[in-house]
């Protein structure tokens, strides 16, 4: 695949804020976005490169990594900005943070896979997705067995110097039925909070995998735009 084949979108406000920030949104553009919406009407640029099927594998991460490089000098964008991953976003979201976090100075998570094992894998009590397993042992150049026992996941790459540095908002439903909650977005949360990490947590009780998004997007909106400790929900 020819990283200058692909297509990028860049979403430009009426109105740039100071300091030109941007949020990047890896996968779903213009879905479940109402927290994008409210960036772009305050004058934050949106990014996003149209690479599929890729579920923030090595290519992935260093061609989205250079896309993001590539804007910040073409639209004299903020030298950081926030990382939006929805679902299977979080994947690039998390790895590419990791990989460069000079690029990230804040995440926003939606019921984000933070182990490919767990989703499109199957395991650890989700259905899985048979067909996304495949394309994903493609991308990743990665048998059957290599992958169940490929330990670079996002949750076991996060240090406690990444997580102190980098603030998060966090929102998920606790029965969502794609993407088990209690293997991914509640992790996370407790590794923020156990290594004192700044974290802004929704939790909807009952609510599936969709609708995605917080049930009022500027508890959200006001987390990134001024990332203070907030109460957390639940």
């Amino acid at each position: 695949m020819d990283p200058k084949t692909i297509a990028s979108f860049v979403d430009r406000p009426q109105h740039p804020s100071a300091g030109r920030p941007w949020a990047w949104r890896p996968e779903f553009r213009g879905a479940f976005d109402a927290v994008d919406r409210l960036l772009l009407e305050n004058g934050w640029h949106l990014l996003h490169l149209q690479l599929e099927d890729q579920y923030g594998s090595p290519f992935a991460r260093e061609t989205f990594a250079r896309f993001l490089d590539e804007q910040i000098a073409e639209q004299n964008l903020a030298p950081s900005g926030v990382f939006i991953g929805l679902s299977r976003g979080g994947l690039s979201a998390l790895h590419v943070a990791m990989d460069r976090p000079d690029l990230c100075h804040t995440l926003y998570l939606d019921n984000p896979v933070c182990d490919f094992r767990s989703w499109p894998g199957g395991q650890d009590g989700g259905p899985g997705s048979p067909d996304d397993w495949k394309k994903l042992l493609l991308a990743y150049d990665l048998g059957e067995e290599a992958a169940r026992s490929w330990n670079e996941q996002p949750l076991q790459r996060l240090t406690p110097d990444f997580i102190q540095h980098t603030p998060l908002a966090l929102v998920g439903g606790d029965a969502d039925e794609i993407v088990p909650w209690p293997t991914n977005g509640a992790k996370l949360a407790q590794l923020w909070k156990q290594h004192g990490g700044n974290l802004h947590l929704e939790i909807k009780p009952g609510a599936l995998h969709h609708p995605h998004g917080p049930e009022k997007p500027t508890t959200v909106f006001d987390f990134l735009l001024n990332p203070e400790p907030h109460s957390s929900f639940s």
